[in-house]
């Protein structure tokens, strides 16, 4: 179970920061996010 959170969470992590580099509003889409 541990491991499949991990998973997720670098997922996550990595379509962040793709959608980041796409445009500016990062901390925007941050604050929706969370």
């Amino acid at each position: 179970m541990e491991e499949l959170l991990k998973q997720i969470l670098n997922e996550l992590h990595t379509l962040n920061n793709r959608v980041g580099n796409l445009e500016p509003g990062q901390e925007s889409m941050n604050a929706r996010l969370i």
